[in-house]
């Protein structure tokens, strides 16, 4: 009876945890190259935190830096929108770079870290944003390291 009830638990436990929807699962996305963040973007704080949903939109916010040996990256936005993270104009050498991107219970969380270095002798607008793959996604939460900085919600979209 004894090795009947450890078994009815064990059977148990392991059909809870097989309900258990809070894993989460790395998702792929690419880092937009050779762009700028056009002068006449209104930034509402030192940390701005977007998603672009279409060409019109990401034509408002950067412009294309091309040069003779650079390839831009295209973004079809039918199949991808674009996360972004962009930075107040500052005259320090500063980097954005976005780490990992995870999606658990339909749920975005793009994770990004800041390096900030020596002042210099001009001005810049930092910036890092990428393209990811549209899904049935509730929600973006953009993370400075583990410290929530700002949630996009996308159904009201």
């Amino acid at each position: 009876m004894r090795a009947l009830k450890a078994l009815g638990a064990v059977a148990l436990i392991i059909t809870v945890g097989a309900c258990d929807n809070t894993t989460s699962r790395d998702i792929e996305f690419s880092k937009l190259n050779n762009f700028f963040v056009r002068n006449d973007v209104v930034l509402t704080s030192f940390e701005n935190q977007f998603v672009i949903n279409d060409k019109n939109e990401f034509d408002k916010m950067f412009g294309m830096a091309r040069t003779m040996g650079n390839t831009i990256t295209p973004v079809d936005f039918s199949k991808y929108f674009v996360a972004a993270i962009i930075m107040d104009e500052t005259g320090r050498e500063t980097e954005l770079n976005i780490q990992s991107v995870q999606e658990q219970n339909n749920d975005l969380y793009i994770k990004y870290t800041i390096e900030r270095g020596p002042e210099r002798s001009y001005t810049s607008i930092p910036f890092d944003a990428v393209k990811i793959e549209r899904g049935n996604y509730k929600s973006i939460m953009f993370y400075e390291v583990n410290t929530l900085k700002k949630t996009i919600s996308l159904t009201d979209n």
